[in-house]
């Protein structure tokens, strides 16, 4: 028996690969678009005498060479027709196996799937490709990416961002101690809203309104998984949020002008009066009066009132804040601040650790009892101009608030003076007589 060597296998191949398009293939059908299917033959190391006919796939000029596992004497193979004439059996499968592939191949082209070479072949002899399976710590990990990707593109805001980071950290950590090393997200039950509130109260001493805000983000976390279809339904759907209502502190008109007319000898307290006061009036808070500048100050056209416009740190949103006739005096107290020249801020700042600890002592020299920091300002503004009549719309555009809501929710205060006022500017009131 002659021995076959490698360059005869070559030159065979070559061979039917020239030929292929102009050879008699009735049995089999013609190719299929840009799918070539080309047998060949190796000899067979176990089974002296005998061959291996191998399969080449070739997609998209890639190609795939495989085993198809059937073997025939030596001789027996045509590499031009790609058949074996005198073996029936053999060509049988064979036969079998071009169909399978060209089935194969026009299944994934009209499902829209990825095709090549190599899922053609993995898929016509049942090694289907793997969705890959992800776990409740991959979802967490998956959305914060996301969330850092919106965060390059200034979509959401860097102190967002860091709050983010640190609620994925506890979930987390609740995900490995409730669930174990490697917890899935079926592992997630509607109960589990309850105990991870319970757990941060008791782990990080958070207040409820804190933990309620983390619980949300988890049920974020799951929708996102929910719309990648990792999961067919969001154990949390019926969480809501129910968040405790605090009286905060604010201060009256009265105490305002107490603070603004009290005189105080200490320079560096006078400082932090003049801004504090000029809060009450603007309702900025301490990110914007840090960098609110003499551009920010416009005139209105039509009435030739001046206005300060600024974009919120926090939201990004655009506050527009008429400026009062006390406020436009505080900032001409500044005129001759170094700052000024340099900068154009229109009020130079400490840092707001500092500035709350001079708020502290400045109640203290005035008499207030009530413990004032730098947001109360803010809320002091709004609650002064909704007092005094002025639209929600208005209060909420000055706050730089996207909605009246926010403004509704945290900002105002309704009091029997006001509901009195506000019902007798339309009906008639009894009256003490």
């Amino acid at each position: 028996m002659s021995k076959l060597r490698k360059t005869k296998f070559t030159t065979a191949i070559r061979k039917a690969e020239k030929s292929s398009n102009k050879a008699d293939m009735s049995s089999r059908g013609a190719a299929v678009s840009s799918l070539h299917i080309l047998f060949w033959q190796r000899k067979s190391g176990n089974k002296p005498g005998f061959v291996t006919i191998n399969c080449r796939l070739t997609y998209q000029g890639k190609r795939k060479d495989a085993s198809t596992g059937i073997q025939c004497q030596v001789g027996a193979f045509d590499p031009i027709r790609q058949t074996t004439p005198k073996d029936p059996d053999t060509a049988r499968l064979l036969s079998e196996l071009y169909n399978r592939l060209q089935a194969t191949y026009a299944d994934l082209r009209i499902t829209g799937r990825p095709v090549s070479s190599e899922l053609i072949w993995n898929a016509a002899n049942g090694v289907l490709p793997q969705e890959p399976e992800y776990s409740l710590i991959n979802c967490i990990e998956l959305f914060f990416a996301q969330r850092e990707e919106e965060h390059k593109l200034k979509e959401i805001t860097t102190s967002y961002f860091k709050k983010l980071r640190t609620w994925n950290d506890r979930l987390t950590t609740f995900a490995k101690t409730t669930y174990g090393k490697e917890p899935e997200l079926e592992d997630v039950k509607p109960a589990d809203a309850k105990r991870l509130l319970l757990w941060l109260k008791k782990e990080y001493n958070y207040t409820n309104n804190v933990a309620v805000m983390i619980v949300a983000h988890f049920k974020r976390v799951l929708n996102f998984a929910l719309e990648n279809e990792w999961i067919t339904r969001n154990p949390l759907m019926n969480y809501r949020r129910k968040l405790d209502k605090y009286k905060t502190d604010r201060l009256t008109e009265a105490e305002v002008d107490t603070l603004r007319t009290a005189e105080i000898f200490a320079p560096a307290v006078e400082h932090i009066r003049r801004a504090f006061v000029f809060q009450c009036y603007t309702g900025l808070s301490y990110a914007e009066l840090c960098r609110v500048n003499v551009n920010n100050i416009l005139v209105d056209q039509r009435t030739g009132a001046e206005y300060i416009k600024i974009s919120r740190t926090k939201t990004g949103v655009e506050a527009n804040i008429p400026l009062v006739q006390e406020a436009r005096k505080i900032i001409d107290s500044f005129a001759d601040h170094p700052a000024r020249a340099r900068y154009g801020l229109l009020i130079p700042m400490i840092s707001n650790q500092k500035y709350n600890v001079a708020l502290k002592q400045l109640a203290g020299l005035v008499g207030i009892q009530k413990r004032i920091t730098s947001h109360v300002a803010r809320r002091t503004a709004a609650t002064i101009y909704l007092k005094k009549g002025a639209p929600l719309e208005s209060v909420a555009s000055m706050l730089g608030h996207a909605s009246t809501q926010v403004t509704q929710r945290h900002y105002t205060v309704m009091d029997s003076e006001r509901v009195v006022r506000d019902f007798n500017s339309i009906t008639e009131l009894s009256k003490v007589s």
